[in-house]
């Protein structure tokens, strides 16, 4: 997982504010009695633990904001005395909405959710056009491109499929997203695909069954985007646990807490990594052991990877891969 999201907390003073929501997905009212009474729950907890009715406040109104995503999903923010610092969806929605007012933020329990989350930009095209919408760490933005045919259909066609690879290079550009996510037309597909740099095109992965009228649709097609995601997020993962496994002298990992502590002192860490056996128990009792690692790590633009049960042999529950 990439940790810039946790950046705009570093510096700061507590206390925080941290909330975690059953999101109100795009279109539904804020008014209405599930979201009502979620919110009434949560700004009832934060005022028995002591939060400012200012930091309430704020984070009131942001919870107004819809996320834009759309389905069931998870929200979580963060805020401190200023406002809201961090406003991020999460795949799924939480067990438990919650709220805590502390001299930290919860960063495990929303560290854990955001693990599941793959920042992607989803490309559907056409003969008629292409429509790009951005699946990142803050919201989901929808941009259309429509171009002016050429004199001959070939030459439209070619166009059209360089006016698309153009926008996606943009896009990526300013974006960073992790994945891409391609579908439509098969021989518009190949024709952007082809169009694009080889470093771009490296992160395409194409999902069968898709149209451009409708962005991950139920159905089969919703069935391999969810396919395509999974595997990403599995290759994300094993591509940092799959050292511990190789690193027999323990040159390019660590474990244990004062290993990584170290490690991290010294900005050597790449990835760090945390059971997600200790992650939980932490959130269950309230821990915050964790929490100046996994705030280290982002300062030092380090990843953040959990470790389901068995796939890293992990000391004290922690461990980090160097740089």
């Amino acid at each position: 997982m990439n940790s810039e999201w946790i950046t705009p907390l570093l510096g700061r003073q507590g206390p925080f504010a941290t909330v975690v929501v059953d999101a109100m997905p795009s279109g539904h009212s804020p008014m209405s009695d599930d979201v009502a009474a979620q919110r009434e729950a949560l700004v009832a907890s934060l005022t028995d633990q002591g939060a400012p009715q200012s930091v309430i406040a704020a984070l009131e109104a942001a919870a107004l904001h819809p996320t834009r995503r759309a389905g069931a999903h998870g929200r979580m923010l963060i805020a401190d005395a200023t406002g809201v610092v961090v406003d991020r969806p999460l795949r799924h929605r939480p067990p438990q909405p919650s709220a805590s007012w502390a001299f930290s933020p919860y960063l495990i329990r929303c560290a854990l959710a955001a693990d599941d989350e793959v920042s992607t930009l989803r490309v559907a095209v056409d003969h008629d056009g292409a429509d790009l919408l951005v699946a990142g760490p803050h919201a989901w933005e929808l941009e259309q491109t429509v171009w002016a045919p050429g004199s001959t259909a070939e030459r439209a066609f070619d166009r059209a499929a360089r006016s698309i690879a153009g926008m996606v290079e943009e896009t990526v550009a300013e974006e960073s997203p992790e994945l891409i996510c391609l579908w439509g037309e098969p021989l518009m597909m190949a024709a952007v695909k082809a169009a694009l740099t080889r470093g771009t095109a490296d992160l395409v992965v194409e999902i069968p069954g898709g149209r451009r009228d409708a962005f991950v649709p139920p159905g089969p097609f919703r069935d391999n985007f969810e396919s395509a995601i999974k595997a990403f997020r599995d290759r994300r993962r094993e591509g940092v646990l799959s050292a511990f496994r190789f690193d027999t002298e323990a040159t390019t990992t660590v474990t244990g807490l004062d290993e990584v502590r170290t490690s991290l002192m010294s900005s050597s860490v790449s990835n760090l990594v945390i059971a997600v056996d200790t992650a939980q128990d932490a959130i269950d009792r309230e821990d915050a052991t964790l929490v100046p690692l996994i705030l280290s790590a982002a300062g030092q633009g380090a990843g953040i990877t959990f470790a389901p049960d068995g796939f890293a042999d992990l000391l004290d529950g922690v461990g980090a891969t160097l740089r």
